[in-house]
């Protein structure tokens, strides 16, 4: 389908992920008035609609639920919604490779991370290849004329290397998961968009995790300009009392420079949910820990506190 250009008498409400989560997904669209008459969920201001950042499965126990309100919505062009990290796993978790394997391992660490969406789409059964072959056409990002939305990083020269190798609207192909597989460029593009920028933290630093994993990497803040872009100032998701190094990080990902606003999740936000900046809105605020699940009702104007719902 064409994506259509934003329109200014259109609103949206962009809702962060829902990752299992059926019931608070219900309770936020029907709390900005969406209506199911028609079998799925529609506002009925015809110029209203709903737009997913992605990550509609994992963590929860109501995968299939929340896959029946999110799919005839956006079949049914009350919604858009894009694709986010733990579509992306599905998938590369169905994927076999020429060699018999996988292209996403199937370890134990790899099935208790999908473990919730395996339990009700078993693997292999044709419930399980239709909802895959559905991930596989939702787009990585959207861009409309005055506003951007992307799961994890809107990084522009990855935007730029791997939309020309992208299918129609902007969806992975079967020749781009075969890259995938080299854990090249292409590879490496998909994790920055879909997951973050990670870093790799200089001088063999690790830290701990609040799983107990030892890491040596931070995800890095793409969306805040910072005058001194060091491993310190751009770290996004350190616990209290990890002291990272006041280091310049060398040929750093590209900080967010436009004046299109940008809308994203992935990031497990907590407290009131607010803006991160005058172009930047997470609206992950953590429904599968306890938070609240969040949208934020975009209407082309300035960006506001104010325009939260959850």
């Amino acid at each position: 389908k064409k994506r259509r250009g934003f329109k200014k008498y259109m609103k949206y409400d962009i809702i962060g992920d829902v990752h299992g989560y059926a019931k608070n997904l219900k309770a936020l669209l029907e709390k900005m008035g969406y209506e199911n008459e028609l079998g799925y969920y529609k506002h009925p201001d015809k110029n209203r609609m709903a737009i997913f950042v992605g990550d509609y499965i994992d963590r929860g126990t109501d995968e299939e639920a929340v896959i029946d309100i999110v799919r005839p919505m956006i079949d049914n062009g009350s919604a858009y919604g894009i694709m986010g990290n733990h579509e992306y796993n599905a998938i590369c978790y169905a994927t076999e490779l020429e060699n018999g394997e996988y292209l996403r391992p199937h370890n134990d660490r790899n099935y208790h991370t999908h473990k919730e969406f395996l339990e009700e789409y078993p693997f292999g059964s044709e419930k399980y290849k239709d909802i895959i072959e559905w991930f596989k056409g939702l787009p990585l990002f959207l861009e409309f004329d005055t506003f951007r939305v992307i799961h994890a990083a809107w990084i522009q020269e990855k935007i730029d290397f791997i939309k020309p190798k992208l299918g129609e609207n902007n969806t992975l192909t079967e020749s781009l998961l075969k890259e995938v597989s080299k854990k090249e460029e292409v590879y490496h593009s998909l994790e920055f968009l879909l997951k973050g920028a990670e870093l790799i933290l200089p001088d063999n630093q690790y830290w701990q995790d609040p799983h107990g994993l030892m890491r040596n990497t931070m995800r890095f803040n793409w969306f805040v300009k910072k005058e001194d872009v060091t491993y310190r100032n751009c770290a996004l998701s350190i616990p209290e009392g990890v002291e990272l190094p006041n280091k310049k990080i060398n040929n750093p990902p590209t900080l967010y420079n436009s004046d299109k606003p940008v809308f994203f999740g992935h990031y497990w936000m907590s407290g009131l949910p607010s803006i991160q900046t005058e172009k930047a809105v997470c609206v992950d605020y953590s429904v599968a820990k306890g938070g609240c699940l969040t949208a934020y009702h975009f209407d082309g104007s300035e960006l506001s506190n104010d325009n939260f719902i959850y």
